[in-house]
């Protein structure tokens, strides 16, 4: 990401930090736990990562690297790449 230059680089790699943090100790406290289930607030927080984050935060990090490393805008008209962030999904 740093790299390419994307935007809101450092923002986007404190949230994956804190949220790796917050799944390191979900793990953890399953593991030490004698009844390991997940407790609906927390599935909810799971969900909304990935809902959230993943589709959108990291999709526009898909679309970014996409537009600047994939073609040369200088030399190619994107609408004849027939690749594109989306194909992948």
């Amino acid at each position: 990401m740093s790299e390419i230059r994307f935007p809101g680089y450092q923002d986007h790699k404190s949230e994956h930090v804190m949220q790796a943090a917050s799944f390191t100790s979900l793990r953890r406290s399953l593991a030490n736990s004698d009844s390991p289930s997940i407790r609906q607030d927390v599935l909810q927080q799971i969900k909304g990562w990935f809902l959230d984050h993943v589709a959108s935060e990291d999709q526009r990090f898909a679309e970014f690297y996409f537009h600047n490393t994939c073609y040369d805008a200088t030399t190619q008209d994107p609408a004849e790449i027939h690749e594109s962030p989306h194909d992948f999904l």
